[in-house]
């Protein structure tokens, strides 16, 4: 009998090293799988972004006019970043002057943004730094949205935006790349050479593919166009597949998901950064507007919204795209219980 003891000692450690193991896979497993969703949500989490020609002049908020302290303080920072210039790139002084201009002048005041001849003379001092760099910021990408096309600022965010990961800077952000990739469609014929390059990237599963479309829009239509259409049509098609149940007055409906959702807005997006010229692809747009979609609205769950992003979208491409949303009674100015998801800067 003696001798069987430490065989049961040892098969009791034995169990208890298997446990263990087990449990720290399972930890493992479960810390994985939380760091996966958050890199998710960083790369895709955040809503549509509403380009600058869909954006209308009445949602934004009316300012009072410049004081002169702003105003004063304006031009310090304008001769702050003309000092800097000289000093190269990776300084703080160049770095916070671009966060000011970008979004900085608004926190904790009430004033109205940097006046554009300010922010204009801003743009040589830029170029001769080589800003935007691949560190560099989301938010501080906004100014970009100010200032005029140029050759350095389409290599920069060409190069954020084609970055294989997630740029440093916005590791525990929201991933610059698809702005990066929009913001470079508006560089005019700066941003040819990276037209081919958008073209083979598009897809509807994620921003960053959707933000490809919009580039290739931009700069190439005649052969985006189609494609962009076809991927659109694509998507709406499996969006139907793997509806959710979200509510509206008198109960639940099936509804396209959320996500799915702001793909298929991004890609709108794509096709209106055509303009006219996208109306004989319009198909999926007008599609669009028969649907419902999810959105979140705690602590309630999900309810089903109205596609109006969509009637923007319809307007600007003009012809039966727009004359699709005019039979809409939510594409109707002042309607309210829309889509909200939709973000401007």
């Amino acid at each position: 009998m003696s001798g069987t003891k430490p065989l049961l000692g040892c098969g009791a450690f034995m169990i208890l090293l298997i446990g263990f193991s087990g449990g720290i896979a399972v930890i493992w497993h479960f810390q994985e799988a939380k760091h996966e969703a958050r890199l998710a949500y960083r790369r895709d989490g955040g809503g549509p972004l509403r380009p600058i020609f869909l954006r209308d002049p009445r949602d934004t908020k009316p300012c009072p006019k410049t004081s002169n302290e702003a105003l004063s303080l304006d031009k310090a920072m304008l001769d702050a970043e003309r000092s800097a210039a000289a000093l190269g790139p990776n300084n703080p002084v160049h770095n916070y002057v671009v966060s000011f201009f970008a979004w900085h002048w608004s926190l904790g005041r009430t004033r109205c943004p940097p006046s554009d001849e300010i922010v204009l003379q801003l743009a040589p001092f830029l170029d001769r730094i080589g800003w935007p760099r691949g560190n560099t910021e989301l938010n501080d990408l906004r100014l970009i949205e100010r200032l005029p096309p140029s050759e350095v600022r389409a290599r920069g965010l060409a190069h954020i935006g084609f970055l294989d990961w997630i740029p440093p800077a916005n590791l525990q952000g929201e991933d610059s790349r698809p702005y990066a990739r929009q913001l470079l469609a508006d560089q005019g014929r700066f941003a040819l050479p990276w037209g081919k390059r958008a073209l083979l990237e598009i897809n509807g599963s994620t921003r960053l593919g959707t933000s490809a479309a919009y580039l290739a829009v931009a700069t190439m239509p005649d052969v985006a166009l189609p494609k962009v259409r076809h991927t659109m049509l694509e998507k709406l098609r499996t969006s139907r597949e793997r509806p959710v149940q979200a509510y509206q007055d008198g109960g639940e409906i099936t509804v396209i998901s959320s996500d799915d959702a702001n793909r298929l807005i991004e890609l709108g997006y794509a096709l209106a950064r055509g303009g006219a010229s996208a109306e004989f692809y319009s198909q999926p747009v007008i599609q669009m507007l028969d649907e419902k979609i999810a959105r979140a609205a705690p602590p309630f769950g999900l309810l089903a919204a109205k596609p109006t992003e969509f009637c923007r979208i319809a307007r600007h491409i003009g012809g039966r795209a727009a004359e699709a949303a005019e039979d809409k009674p939510f594409c109707a100015p002042g309607f309210k219980g829309g889509d909200g998801a939709p973000r401007s800067f």
